[in-house]
């Protein structure tokens, strides 16, 4: 396979891969929606500090993701996703 990574449908990654139909082709397999932008976008989301409250964390996390989200809440989802793990 030349380049598995561009292999799949945004949204899916290549897990190795699969016979079908007597052709290798790769497993692509669903991806959660921040870890797909992680990998796409090459930044990092921040993690919470011991001293952070949800709000606190959700704040600072908003202002050093924020501009790397198109759609109004997106980065709210994320560090609320994050906070949550």
């Amino acid at each position: 396979m030349a380049d598995l990574e561009d292999a799949c449908w945004e949204g899916y990654e290549p897990i190795g891969t699969k016979e079908l139909d007597g052709k290798t082709v790769p497993n692509c397999v669903p991806i959660k929606e921040e870890q797909s932008k992680i990998k796409k976008e090459g930044f990092p989301i921040p993690s919470p500090s011991s001293d952070e409250d949800e709000q606190k964390y959700i704040s600072r996390c908003i202002s050093e993701i924020g501009s790397e989200y198109d759609a109004e809440g997106q980065a709210y989802a994320v560090c609320k996703a994050k906070w949550d793990e």
